[in-house]
Protein backbone atom coordinates (compact mmCIF):
# COMPACT_ATOMS: atom_id res chain seq x y z
CA UNK A 1 0.00 0.00 0.00
CA UNK A 2 1.10 3.18 -0.81
CA UNK A 3 2.22 5.95 1.66
CA UNK A 4 1.67 9.21 2.97
CA UNK A 5 4.98 10.97 3.33
CA UNK A 6 3.42 14.23 4.46
CA UNK A 7 0.39 13.04 5.91
CA UNK A 8 1.64 12.38 9.89
CA UNK A 9 -1.86 13.09 11.38
CA UNK A 10 -2.16 14.28 14.70
CA UNK A 11 -5.22 12.70 15.96
CA UNK A 12 -5.31 13.62 19.25
CA UNK A 13 -8.09 11.34 21.59
CA UNK A 14 -10.17 13.62 21.81
CA UNK A 15 -33.97 22.73 -5.05
CA UNK A 16 -35.24 20.26 -6.48
CA UNK A 17 -34.35 17.09 -6.00
CA UNK A 18 -32.96 16.43 -9.30
CA UNK A 19 -30.31 19.62 -9.18
CA UNK A 20 -29.20 17.82 -6.05
CA UNK A 21 -28.04 14.85 -8.24
CA UNK A 22 -24.72 15.61 -10.66
CA UNK A 23 -26.04 16.13 -13.96
CA UNK A 24 -22.80 17.10 -15.63
CA UNK A 25 -19.89 15.08 -17.52
CA UNK A 26 -17.65 12.62 -15.47
CA UNK A 27 -14.45 12.67 -16.22
CA UNK A 28 -12.13 9.76 -16.67
CA UNK A 29 -10.77 8.28 -13.81
CA UNK A 30 -6.93 7.89 -13.91
CA UNK A 31 -4.93 5.05 -13.47
CA UNK A 32 -4.79 2.68 -10.56
CA UNK A 33 -1.43 1.28 -9.09
CA UNK A 34 -0.59 -2.25 -7.71
CA UNK A 35 -0.73 0.24 -4.22
CA UNK A 36 -3.11 2.33 -4.32
CA UNK A 37 -4.27 5.42 -7.23
CA UNK A 38 -1.92 7.90 -6.72
CA UNK A 39 -3.69 11.67 -5.61
CA UNK A 40 -3.78 14.53 -7.31
CA UNK A 41 -1.19 17.53 -6.26
CA UNK A 42 -2.76 19.20 -3.66
CA UNK A 43 -2.81 23.62 -3.56
CA UNK A 44 -0.51 23.97 -0.31
CA UNK A 45 1.26 27.18 -0.02
CA UNK A 46 4.91 26.56 0.93
CA UNK A 47 4.50 22.78 2.42
CA UNK A 48 3.16 24.34 6.20
CA UNK A 49 2.86 21.86 8.77
CA UNK A 50 0.61 19.06 8.30
CA UNK A 51 -2.59 18.83 11.39
CA UNK A 52 -4.85 16.31 9.96
CA UNK A 53 -6.36 14.93 6.87
CA UNK A 54 -9.41 15.41 4.44
CA UNK A 55 -10.95 12.11 3.30
CA UNK A 56 -13.16 11.76 0.04
CA UNK A 57 -14.93 8.67 -1.20
CA UNK A 58 -13.89 7.76 -4.92
CA UNK A 59 -17.53 5.58 -5.79
CA UNK A 60 -15.83 3.94 -8.64
CA UNK A 61 -17.68 0.89 -9.65
CA UNK A 62 -14.61 -1.54 -10.65
CA UNK A 63 -13.05 -0.67 -7.26
CA UNK A 64 -14.22 1.62 -4.60
CA UNK A 65 -11.40 3.54 -2.56
CA UNK A 66 -11.20 6.38 0.25
CA UNK A 67 -8.85 9.03 -0.77
CA UNK A 68 -7.04 10.78 1.89
CA UNK A 69 -5.57 14.19 1.54
CA UNK A 70 -2.97 15.84 3.74
CA UNK A 71 -4.12 19.00 5.61
CA UNK A 72 -1.95 21.62 6.52
CA UNK A 73 -2.41 24.34 9.22
CA UNK A 74 -3.79 27.00 6.86
CA UNK A 75 -6.54 24.70 5.40
CA UNK A 76 -4.75 24.35 2.17
CA UNK A 77 -4.77 20.22 1.00
CA UNK A 78 -0.95 18.69 0.22
CA UNK A 79 -0.62 15.44 -1.05
CA UNK A 80 -3.21 12.82 -1.11
CA UNK A 81 -3.09 9.40 -2.05
CA UNK A 82 -5.91 6.42 -2.40
CA UNK A 83 -6.83 3.52 -0.58
CA UNK A 84 -9.04 0.37 -1.78
CA UNK A 85 -12.14 -0.14 0.52
CA UNK A 86 -12.46 -3.76 -0.45
CA UNK A 87 -15.79 -3.20 -2.16
CA UNK A 88 -17.73 -1.51 -5.38
CA UNK A 89 -18.95 1.97 -5.90
CA UNK A 90 -21.77 3.03 -8.12
CA UNK A 91 -19.89 5.52 -10.50
CA UNK A 92 -23.29 7.32 -10.38
CA UNK A 93 -24.42 10.15 -7.92
CA UNK A 94 -26.23 8.52 -4.72
CA UNK A 95 -28.19 11.95 -4.09
CA UNK A 96 -26.86 11.31 -0.41
CA UNK A 97 -24.87 13.21 2.46
CA UNK A 98 -22.65 10.72 4.49
CA UNK A 99 -20.98 8.04 2.34
CA UNK A 100 -18.30 8.47 4.58
CA UNK A 101 -17.39 9.01 8.44
CA UNK A 102 -14.32 9.67 10.09
CA UNK A 103 -14.11 8.95 13.89
CA UNK A 104 -10.49 10.83 14.61
CA UNK A 105 -10.34 9.47 17.83
CA UNK A 106 -10.51 6.20 17.03
CA UNK A 107 -8.72 6.48 14.11
CA UNK A 108 -11.39 5.06 11.60
CA UNK A 109 -12.63 5.61 8.30
CA UNK A 110 -16.14 4.60 7.65
CA UNK A 111 -17.08 4.20 4.10
CA UNK A 112 -20.16 2.93 1.86
CA UNK A 113 -19.79 0.44 -0.76
CA UNK A 114 -23.08 1.11 -2.95
CA UNK A 115 -21.97 -0.88 -6.24
CA UNK A 116 -21.81 -4.33 -3.98
CA UNK A 117 -24.51 -3.53 -1.23
CA UNK A 118 -21.49 -3.60 1.55
CA UNK A 119 -19.69 -1.59 4.06
CA UNK A 120 -16.11 -0.71 5.05
CA UNK A 121 -14.03 -0.14 7.65
CA UNK A 122 -10.30 1.45 7.87
CA UNK A 123 -7.72 2.50 10.04
CA UNK A 124 -5.84 4.81 10.01
CA UNK A 125 -1.85 3.88 10.51
CA UNK A 126 0.35 7.06 12.35
CA UNK A 127 1.77 8.03 8.93
CA UNK A 128 -1.75 8.82 7.82
CA UNK A 129 -2.05 5.65 5.60
CA UNK A 130 -5.46 3.56 5.45
CA UNK A 131 -6.00 -0.12 5.65
CA UNK A 132 -9.24 -2.08 5.50
CA UNK A 133 -9.68 -4.29 9.03
CA UNK A 134 -11.05 -7.51 8.13
CA UNK A 135 -12.97 -7.55 5.18
CA UNK A 136 -16.03 -5.81 4.03
CA UNK A 137 -19.54 -6.97 5.43
CA UNK A 138 -22.99 -6.54 3.47
CA UNK A 139 -24.71 -3.65 4.67
CA UNK A 140 -28.29 -5.64 5.79
CA UNK A 141 -29.64 -3.97 2.59
CA UNK A 142 -29.63 -2.53 -0.69
CA UNK A 143 -27.37 0.66 -1.58
CA UNK A 144 -26.10 1.74 1.45
CA UNK A 145 -25.85 5.59 0.80
CA UNK A 146 -24.97 6.84 4.40
CA UNK A 147 -22.86 5.85 7.61
CA UNK A 148 -22.39 6.94 10.82
CA UNK A 149 -20.72 5.58 14.00
CA UNK A 150 -20.16 5.95 17.79
CA UNK A 151 -18.27 4.48 20.47
CA UNK A 152 -17.67 1.39 18.19
CA UNK A 153 -21.85 1.09 17.50
CA UNK A 154 -22.30 1.64 13.37
CA UNK A 155 -25.10 2.32 11.38
CA UNK A 156 -25.97 1.96 7.63
CA UNK A 157 -28.68 3.91 5.95
CA UNK A 158 -29.79 1.57 3.03
CA UNK A 159 -31.76 2.94 -0.10
CA UNK A 160 -33.21 -0.27 -1.54
CA UNK A 161 -34.27 -0.41 -4.95
CA UNK A 162 -37.20 -1.42 -6.56
CA UNK A 163 -37.37 -4.99 -5.16
CA UNK A 164 -36.15 -3.99 -1.69
CA UNK A 165 -37.38 -1.78 1.52
CA UNK A 166 -35.03 0.64 2.34
CA UNK A 167 -33.88 0.24 6.17
CA UNK A 168 -31.13 1.31 8.95
CA UNK A 169 -28.88 -1.35 9.76
CA UNK A 170 -26.27 -1.41 12.83
CA UNK A 171 -23.06 -3.12 13.47
CA UNK A 172 -20.27 -3.10 15.90
CA UNK A 173 -17.01 -2.26 15.07
CA UNK A 174 -13.86 -3.59 17.08
CA UNK A 175 -9.79 -4.44 16.33
CA UNK A 176 -11.17 -7.25 13.50
CA UNK A 177 -13.45 -5.14 12.17
CA UNK A 178 -17.08 -5.07 11.47
CA UNK A 179 -20.03 -7.61 12.22
CA UNK A 180 -23.80 -7.35 12.37
CA UNK A 181 -25.65 -6.17 15.45
CA UNK A 182 -28.47 -7.64 13.97
CA UNK A 183 -30.57 -4.60 14.61
CA UNK A 184 -32.51 -3.65 11.26
CA UNK A 185 -35.23 -0.62 11.59
CA UNK A 186 -37.95 0.50 9.12
CA UNK A 187 -37.70 3.74 7.29
CA UNK A 188 -41.62 5.73 7.14
CA UNK A 189 -42.37 4.07 3.80
CA UNK A 190 -41.21 0.03 2.78
CA UNK A 191 -41.29 1.25 -0.53
CA UNK A 192 -37.83 2.84 -1.41
CA UNK A 193 -38.83 4.94 -4.54
CA UNK A 194 -41.30 6.87 -2.31
CA UNK A 195 -38.66 7.26 0.61
CA UNK A 196 -35.42 8.39 -1.39
CA UNK A 197 -33.32 8.58 1.87
CA UNK A 198 -30.55 10.82 2.67
CA UNK A 199 -28.61 10.71 5.37
CA UNK A 200 -28.38 9.00 8.44
CA UNK A 201 -26.20 10.42 11.90
CA UNK A 202 -26.20 10.17 15.40
CA UNK A 203 -27.30 13.31 17.50
CA UNK A 204 -24.18 14.75 19.39
CA UNK A 205 -25.00 13.05 22.47
CA UNK A 206 -25.44 9.72 20.58
CA UNK A 207 -29.04 9.32 22.55
CA UNK A 208 -30.47 9.05 18.98
CA UNK A 209 -30.04 8.48 15.21
CA UNK A 210 -31.81 11.15 12.62
CA UNK A 211 -32.43 9.83 8.66
CA UNK A 212 -34.02 12.09 6.22
CA UNK A 213 -36.13 11.01 3.75
CA UNK A 214 -35.86 13.16 0.26
CA UNK A 215 -39.44 11.59 -1.36
CA UNK A 216 -41.29 11.72 1.64
CA UNK A 217 -40.66 14.53 3.02
CA UNK A 218 -40.60 12.76 6.17
CA UNK A 219 -37.65 12.88 9.30
CA UNK A 220 -37.06 9.74 11.17
CA UNK A 221 -35.83 9.36 14.82
CA UNK A 222 -34.53 6.35 16.33
CA UNK A 223 -33.68 5.71 20.19
CA UNK A 224 -30.32 4.49 20.94
CA UNK A 225 -29.44 2.67 24.45
CA UNK A 226 -26.57 3.34 26.41
CA UNK A 227 -24.90 -0.15 24.61
CA UNK A 228 -25.12 1.40 21.58
CA UNK A 229 -28.45 -0.12 19.98
CA UNK A 230 -31.13 1.70 18.18
CA UNK A 231 -34.83 0.54 18.28
CA UNK A 232 -38.07 2.76 17.57
CA UNK A 233 -39.21 4.84 14.91
CA UNK A 234 -40.28 8.40 15.33
CA UNK A 235 -40.99 9.70 12.19
CA UNK A 236 -43.03 13.43 11.14
CA UNK A 237 -42.93 15.83 8.07
CA UNK A 238 -40.59 18.19 7.99
CA UNK A 239 -41.35 21.57 8.80
CA UNK A 240 -41.55 22.51 5.07
CA UNK A 241 -44.22 19.86 4.67
CA UNK A 242 -44.22 16.71 2.61
CA UNK A 243 -42.76 18.51 -0.38
CA UNK A 244 -39.73 19.82 1.28
CA UNK A 245 -37.21 17.69 0.39
CA UNK A 246 -35.52 17.24 3.41
CA UNK A 247 -32.11 16.30 2.61
CA UNK A 248 -28.33 17.05 4.21
CA UNK A 249 -28.47 18.07 8.13
CA UNK A 250 -26.08 18.78 10.65
CA UNK A 251 -25.96 20.30 14.31
CA UNK A 252 -24.27 22.61 15.95
CA UNK A 253 -22.54 23.05 18.91
CA UNK A 254 -25.70 23.59 21.29
CA UNK A 255 -27.44 20.42 19.72
CA UNK A 256 -29.76 22.08 17.23
CA UNK A 257 -30.81 20.35 14.30
CA UNK A 258 -30.47 22.14 10.64
CA UNK A 259 -31.76 20.56 7.68
CA UNK A 260 -31.75 21.43 4.26
CA UNK A 261 -34.86 21.54 2.50
CA UNK A 262 -34.13 21.03 -1.43
CA UNK A 263 -37.45 22.72 -2.20
CA UNK A 264 -35.20 26.02 -1.20
CA UNK A 265 -35.14 26.57 2.40
CA UNK A 266 -33.35 25.31 5.92
CA UNK A 267 -35.22 24.66 8.70
CA UNK A 268 -33.86 24.20 12.26
CA UNK A 269 -35.24 21.89 15.07
CA UNK A 270 -35.02 20.92 19.04
CA UNK A 271 -35.16 17.12 19.52
CA UNK A 272 -36.80 15.73 22.56
CA UNK A 273 -35.81 13.26 25.18
CA UNK A 274 -38.25 10.77 22.76
CA UNK A 275 -37.34 11.70 19.75
CA UNK A 276 -39.70 14.18 18.96
CA UNK A 277 -38.92 17.15 16.86
CA UNK A 278 -40.03 21.08 17.28
CA UNK A 279 -39.20 23.59 14.97
CA UNK A 280 -37.01 26.45 16.26
CA UNK A 281 -36.92 27.89 12.55
CA UNK A 282 -39.31 27.04 9.65
CA UNK A 283 -38.12 27.05 5.78
CA UNK A 284 -35.78 29.76 6.09
CA UNK A 285 -35.32 30.36 2.14
CA UNK A 286 -31.84 30.42 0.82
CA UNK A 287 -32.71 32.55 -2.04
CA UNK A 288 -30.87 30.03 -3.92
CA UNK A 289 -31.57 26.86 -5.74
CA UNK A 290 -31.31 23.80 -4.42
CA UNK A 291 -29.88 23.61 -0.91
CA UNK A 292 -28.75 20.23 -0.46
CA UNK A 293 -25.60 19.57 1.96
CA UNK A 294 -25.36 21.11 5.27
CA UNK A 295 -21.54 21.39 7.46
CA UNK A 296 -22.53 22.79 10.84
CA UNK A 297 -20.72 23.83 14.18
CA UNK A 298 -20.64 25.87 16.67
CA UNK A 299 -23.23 29.24 16.57
CA UNK A 300 -22.63 28.49 12.40
CA UNK A 301 -24.30 26.17 9.53
CA UNK A 302 -23.82 26.49 5.88
CA UNK A 303 -25.76 25.15 3.35
CA UNK A 304 -24.49 24.07 -0.01
CA UNK A 305 -26.50 24.77 -2.80
CA UNK A 306 -26.20 22.53 -5.98
CA UNK A 307 -28.69 24.32 -8.40
CA UNK A 308 -26.88 27.83 -7.52
CA UNK A 309 -22.99 27.11 -7.28
CA UNK A 310 -23.19 28.88 -4.28
CA UNK A 311 -23.23 28.48 -0.29
CA UNK A 312 -25.59 29.71 2.50
CA UNK A 313 -24.63 31.03 5.74
CA UNK A 314 -26.76 30.72 8.76
CA UNK A 315 -25.90 31.56 12.21
CA UNK A 316 -27.76 30.07 15.40
CA UNK A 317 -29.33 32.08 17.80
CA UNK A 318 -30.77 31.44 21.03
CA UNK A 319 -33.31 28.77 21.14
CA UNK A 320 -32.44 27.59 17.85
CA UNK A 321 -33.30 30.37 15.63
CA UNK A 322 -31.84 30.81 12.12
CA UNK A 323 -30.71 33.52 10.09
CA UNK A 324 -28.93 34.59 7.48
CA UNK A 325 -25.81 35.36 7.55
CA UNK A 326 -26.06 37.86 4.14
CA UNK A 327 -29.14 39.01 2.79
CA UNK A 328 -28.98 37.77 -0.75
CA UNK A 329 -27.95 33.91 0.82
CA UNK A 330 -24.88 33.88 -1.07
CA UNK A 331 -21.77 33.80 1.42
CA UNK A 332 -20.13 32.33 -1.31
CA UNK A 333 -19.29 31.38 -4.28
CA UNK A 334 -18.55 27.53 -5.72
CA UNK A 335 -16.82 25.77 -8.44
CA UNK A 336 -19.12 23.83 -10.63
CA UNK A 337 -21.63 21.73 -8.91
CA UNK A 338 -21.19 21.52 -5.73
CA UNK A 339 -22.07 18.52 -3.73
CA UNK A 340 -21.31 17.39 -0.50
CA UNK A 341 -18.98 19.17 2.72
CA UNK A 342 -17.34 19.28 5.98
CA UNK A 343 -15.67 21.33 8.49
CA UNK A 344 -12.35 20.75 9.94
CA UNK A 345 -12.33 20.00 13.18
CA UNK A 346 -11.68 23.45 14.51
CA UNK A 347 -14.37 24.97 12.71
CA UNK A 348 -11.92 26.69 10.52
CA UNK A 349 -12.12 25.51 7.61
CA UNK A 350 -14.86 24.39 4.84
CA UNK A 351 -14.08 22.04 2.21
CA UNK A 352 -16.84 21.51 -0.70
CA UNK A 353 -17.23 18.90 -3.39
CA UNK A 354 -17.48 20.53 -7.01
CA UNK A 355 -18.67 17.53 -9.10
CA UNK A 356 -18.20 19.07 -12.59
CA UNK A 357 -15.31 20.37 -12.10
CA UNK A 358 -13.74 17.12 -10.36
CA UNK A 359 -12.15 19.38 -7.80
CA UNK A 360 -12.24 20.32 -3.90
CA UNK A 361 -12.49 23.48 -2.52
CA UNK A 362 -11.44 25.15 0.29
CA UNK A 363 -13.07 27.86 2.31
CA UNK A 364 -11.30 29.82 5.44
CA UNK A 365 -14.09 30.48 7.88
CA UNK A 366 -13.15 33.89 9.28
CA UNK A 367 -14.24 35.52 12.58
CA UNK A 368 -16.94 37.38 11.38
CA UNK A 369 -19.00 33.84 9.80
CA UNK A 370 -17.54 35.02 6.10
CA UNK A 371 -15.85 32.71 3.72
CA UNK A 372 -12.64 33.01 1.75
CA UNK A 373 -12.16 30.80 -1.00
CA UNK A 374 -8.32 29.33 -1.16
CA UNK A 375 -7.14 27.28 -4.17
CA UNK A 376 -8.87 24.61 -5.87
CA UNK A 377 -7.49 21.11 -5.52
CA UNK A 378 -8.25 19.44 -8.95
CA UNK A 379 -8.48 15.82 -10.33
CA UNK A 380 -10.19 14.52 -8.04
CA UNK A 381 -12.46 10.75 -8.93
CA UNK A 382 -15.01 11.25 -11.65
CA UNK A 383 -18.11 9.78 -9.01
CA UNK A 384 -16.62 11.09 -5.88
CA UNK A 385 -19.17 11.31 -3.18
CA UNK A 386 -18.82 12.12 0.69
CA UNK A 387 -16.63 14.13 2.77
CA UNK A 388 -15.31 14.00 5.49
CA UNK A 389 -12.06 16.13 7.72
CA UNK A 390 -10.44 16.42 11.14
Amino acid sequence: MKRLPGLLLLLAPVCSLAACTETGPRGATGPTGPQGSAGPQGSGVGEPDTVGAVYAMSNDPSHNEVWAFARHSDGSLGDSWAFPTGGAGTGTALADQGAIFLDAAAKQVFAVNAGDNTISMLAIADDGSLDVVGAPVASGGVKPVSITEHAGAVYVLNAGDANDAPNVAGFTASATGLATNSVALPLSTTSAASAAPAQISFTPDASHLVVTEKGTGEIDTYAVDGSGVASGLHSQLAAGGATATPYGFGFSGDGTLLVTEAAGAVSSYAMSAEGALTATTTSASTHQAAPCWMAAAGTWGWAINAGSDSITGFTVGAGGAITLTTPTGVAATTANKPLDAALSSDGKFLYVIAANDHALSTYAVNADSTLTRMPDVLGLPAAAEGLAAD
